[in-house]
């Protein structure tokens, strides 16, 4: 079929093509499609999952965004890293949420770096919480600054662990009091000194969370940004 069949494609047409005859579909013909018909793919046949890489990436990001929940839960993870810039952006919070951990996973650090403030707040808890560590590592300091005190209190040892300074700061400025007093503890050693002495001020009585092993990493500025109070508090 030439590029303009394949465009002219009735909805019918579609659901009824086989799986070989989808997946032999020129990839410009199928990014002619509208949502209407990409959203006519039957993921019950395996139409979806039939999809190659090229044929995903040349869907529309118009008619991506017009797909519902179902396509995405019938996508394999093998095929999520086609999703190009664009696409990635037409994605909403119906779309985000189908996503089941093996898919979420499957998204590359680039994918994860082109999601917008208000996608990744569209993430439920426990879809933070799945993070593989590159993409949880590879999130930019804003995008750590825009989580829900619901999903900052869903992050894990080894994501809070993956964190650099700059996103470390940026998750206790924005939800250092959501966090639990376990999550605090999580924090390596290696990681108090990129705190900032306005935080480790600001602390308080949440200074005494720290364990044995975080004090000691306490820089002379940190300590010194602690009042009398605190100190004597953790002697």
């Amino acid at each position: 079929l030439s590029v303009a069949q394949i465009g002219a494609l009735s909805d019918e047409h579609i659901a009824s093509l086989d799986l070989p005859a989808l997946s032999a579909l020129a990839p410009a013909g199928i990014g002619t499609w509208s949502g209407a018909q990409v959203n006519s793919l039957d993921s019950e046949a395996g139409q979806i999952g039939a999809l190659t890489n090229d044929q995903i990436a040349a869907i529309a990001p118009a008619s991506l965004g017009e797909t519902g929940s179902s396509f995405f839960n019938s996508l394999y993870p093998a095929q999520i890293p086609a999703f190009i810039h664009d696409q990635i952006g037409a994605l909403g919070a119906t779309h985000l949420q189908a996503l089941g951990v093996q898919q979420l996973q499957a998204f590359t650090p680039a994918q994860f770096g082109w999601l917008s403030d208000a996608q990744i707040q569209a993430l439920r808890p426990d879809q933070i919480a799945s993070l593989s560590i590159s993409e949880f590592g590879s999130l930019r300091p804003d995008e750590i600054s825009s989580f829900t005190a619901e999903q900052a209190a869903a992050v894990t040892a080894p994501e809070i662990q993956s964190l650099n300074g700059d996103q470390l700061n940026a998750l206790l400025v924005s939800n250092g009091s959501h966090l639990s007093d376990a999550q605090i503890s999580w924090i390596a050693p290696s990681q108090i000194p990129t705190i900032s002495t306005a935080l480790i001020a600001g602390a308080g009585a949440r200074l005494a969370v720290l364990t044995t092993t975080q004090l000691p990493a306490l820089t002379a500025a940190q300590t010194a940004s602690v009042s009398a109070a605190s100190i004597a508090a953790l002697s």
